[in-house]
């Protein structure tokens, strides 16, 4: 069995557990952690096969939204500079469905 295949034969439980263990993370971090990972898959599961571009950018940022929490407006900016300054790169919040 390959890395590939033993990774896919995990439980999201299992998938967790294992990118948590490599990095120091307190009981409380992992928690929030696991919390914002349902929140993004509840909303690729509800919304990742919506048509249209606009829509499908929409469950991205919201994917972002879940997992960046307190942070997403700093991620966007980041995600955002480049080497043409703060706004380089261009992020869109999409439209909902």
């Amino acid at each position: 069995m390959t890395e590939t295949d033993h990774w896919k034969a995990l439980s999201p439980e299992e998938k967790l557990a294992k990118m948590t263990e490599a990095r120091d993370f307190s009981y409380d971090r992992g928690n929030r952690l696991q919390t914002q990972l349902g929140d993004a898959l509840h909303v690729a599961h509800q919304f990742g096969g919506i048509e249209g571009d606009h829509h499908r950018a929409w469950v991205i940022d919201q994917m972002v939204r879940a997992l960046t929490g307190d942070d997403y407006e700093e991620w966007v900016r980041e995600h955002r500079a480049g080497e043409d300054g703060p706004d380089t790169y261009s992020w869109d919040e999409g439209i909902a469905p």
